[in-house]
């Protein structure tokens, strides 16, 4: 009994440790304990306590959804008449919060004695609950919770709702236990059939990740993130971890490095290509003066705007299928390309995806620029395309840029022209010559480097004696 007490205060202070520090009257755990306790909600099989994979996160709150459509159907219409479309959909992307970072302690502690005995349906419950008491206040006569208020900051709404629950820990649960024909056998019924969907999708789109359009971000206890070390003007770490959900999984293993920004390097379109064009891919982040924050992932260099075709001209569009586009706010979303579906009818105004020159950059053509840019970095301006079929991704379609910021990853593609180690260089020269041709801040060095004329000749004995005549002759 002792140890049954022992594993679920241990279990408690896992999962709400963070947010209220050390549990009352209880010693701290070992990393062992600790370990055995997180194993321990894991292994069950006839119950879910924590859902373990990006998959599964976004089932998770697709099926808090669809269960609050039908036992919550008042709360989710007034939240719906509120903010029409996607941003309805956001708000239950955070559904976990709202219990776990919003309660306060004493409704927590309840909530997650109950958890630990019937698991994640309580969850459920209890977040079905908060929806019907907010809905209750916001629409109660003298209520603090005018629609104007919550249409402001609708995101916010729900976890400020439940800092200030107006109603006690008793009354929570017993608001969460009276919805009545929640089964476990329907939330089953309900939570693998979006399963089912969420999965058949992810088989259509080929290479396209899943949750594209749903911009669920990455949980914070997976470790440290390579966007922890980004300190950008343009975005919080929230955005950056959404942002990250969205790119090709092979580059979330590279860590990001701040290329470019009008902060720090003036307001150049000259400057913006020495310090870019050589780098595949760069991430695009626009910060409009109205707030606005959107961008685009870029998938090829911009050098290429100097490439010319078979006939000797300058090509006019350059990039691949892996371009996207992205919105922030006052929207999170994402927008591929629209041939990631596979749809063979696509012509050829849906395939335009980068293009440049002296004057201007663009991302994204026919019909429209989903994202235009002038050569002082000014000014801009965004429409529909049939490359990504976005909507315009600022209200006006004009904008004018506050931040531009552009990272490119560490170890992808083109090395930075900055300081290079002669163990680098050497290393790509000798495993890949063609490096040289690509990057003129090596090719300079390599160049002067006449001993090692014939990159294919050295050898891997010869690995050490090369690096140390390199370091004599810089």
């Amino acid at each position: 009994m002792a140890k049954h007490f022992k594993l679920r205060m241990c279990a408690l202070r896992v999962r709400i440790g963070i947010r209220v520090g050390t549990c009352l009257a209880s010693p701290p755990i070992l990393e062992e304990e600790c370990y055995h306790c997180m194993a321990s909600l894991v292994a069950p099989k006839d119950k879910v306590f924590i859902t373990q994979t990006k998959l599964l996160y976004e089932v998770t709150w697709k099926t808090v959804m669809q269960i609050a459509k039908k036992h919550a159907k008042s709360a989710v219409l007034y939240l719906t008449r509120l903010c029409p479309g996607q941003k309805s959909e956001r708000i239950f992307m955070d559904w976990c919060w709202w219990i776990l970072g919003g309660l306060p302690f004493p409704h927590l502690v309840r909530v997650m004695d109950c958890f630990f005995h019937e698991g994640i349906k309580v969850l459920y419950r209890v977040s079905l609950a908060v929806l019907i008491l907010f809905h209750k206040h916001a629409t109660a006569t003298n209520s603090d919770w005018d629609a104007d208020t919550i249409k402001n900051d609708i995101d916010n709404a729900l976890p400020k709702f439940c800092k200030n629950i107006p109603v006690s820990p008793a009354k929570l649960l017993r608001t969460a236990f009276s919805i009545r024909a929640l089964s476990s056998t329907y939330i089953s019924r309900i939570f693998l059939k979006t399963e089912m969907v969420l999965k058949s999708k992810s088989v259509l789109s080929g290479s396209k990740q899943m949750g594209a359009h749903s911009p669920d971000v990455r949980v914070l206890s997976m470790g440290v993130f390579p966007t922890q070390a980004i300190k950008s003007k343009v975005c919080d770490q929230d955005d950056l971890f959404t942002l990250w959900s969205w790119l090709p999984v092979r580059i979330t293993m590279y860590q990001p490095v701040l290329l470019y920004t009008t902060e720090e390097h003036g307001c150049s379109l000259t400057t913006f290509y020495v310090r870019v064009e050589q780098h595949e891919p760069t991430l695009l982040m626009i910060k409009t003066c109205n707030n606005e924050v959107f961008g685009a992932y870029c998938s090829s260099r911009w050098f290429e705007r100097n490439l010319k075709d078979d006939r000797g001209q300058r090509q006019a569009y350059f990039g691949t299928g892996e371009t996207f586009l992205f919105s922030l706010y006052p929207e999170r979303a994402k927008y591929p390309w629209v041939g990631i579906e596979g749809d063979k009818g696509l012509g050829h105004a849906s395939e335009l995806f980068m293009a440049a020159d002296s004057k201007m950059i663009t991302i994204g053509g026919g019909s429209g620029q989903a994202i235009w840019m002038d050569e002082n970095i000014r000014f801009g301006k965004t429409d529909r395309c049939q490359t990504f079929n976005n909507p315009p991704l600022c209200a006006s379609g004009d904008f004018e840029i506050r931040v531009l910021e552009v990272y490119g990853f560490v170890g992808v593609g083109v090395v930075s022209l900055g300081p290079v180690s002669v163990e680098s260089l050497v290393g790509s020269w000798t495993n890949n010559p063609k490096v040289v041709s690509s990057n003129p801040g090596v090719g300079w060095k390599l160049r002067c480097k006449k001993r090692f004329a014939i990159a294919s000749t050295i050898k891997p004995s010869s690995r050490n004696l090369a690096i140390e005549n390199a370091k004599a002759m810089l």
